[in-house]
């Protein structure tokens, strides 16, 4: 992963569109981003890769959650994780509702990703893939002055 990070470089300032950007270069691939308002109750993202085209869905929120739900989808293609399911149109469809009509089910591979669960190793591996990417990139905002941990550092020092 470090490798795959220190080739790519990570923005500074810390940008998704950017970064998303490089890694197509990289790879010779094209991602799309999709905000949607729900997946389900327990998928906060989804990839699904069709041609040479990446789509990511991902729950609408604030910047560093959308920033950690695309990175943990992103993991899974870094990281070589093979898809869970094979495409169903019924799936897609429920899924995705008519926004994909021109993707062939048979040439493409869809990826559900339940991160309130991480019962595998590959979900596991993307979780850490994102925490380890967007801690280096800064964007994680320092605590606000009455934020507890604030609170003790500055009573009892960094430690």
């Amino acid at each position: 992963m470090a490798q795959f990070l220190d080739e790519l470089g990570i923005p500074t300032p810390w940008d998704l569109t950017e970064f998303c950007r490089r890694w197509d270069r990289q790879r010779g691939r094209t991602t799309r981003l999709i905000p949607t308002p729900a997946l389900d109750e327990k998928i906060s993202g989804l990839t699904l890769s069709s041609g040479n085209t990446d789509y990511i869905w991902y729950v609408q929120t604030t910047g560093l959650h959308r920033d950690h739900i695309v990175m943990h989808e992103i993991g899974h293609h870094v990281l070589g994780h093979s898809p869970r399911y094979q495409a169903d149109p019924a799936l897609l469809a429920r899924l995705l509702g008519s926004t994909l009509t021109h993707v062939s089910p048979k040439t493409t591979k869809l990826m559900l990703c339940a991160r309130t669960v991480f019962d595998s190793i590959d979900e596991t591996e993307a979780e850490l893939f994102a925490t380890v990417v967007l801690a280096q990139t800064k964007a994680v905002p320092p605590p606000a002055p009455n934020d507890a941990l604030h609170h003790l550092r500055a009573t009892w020092g960094q430690g």
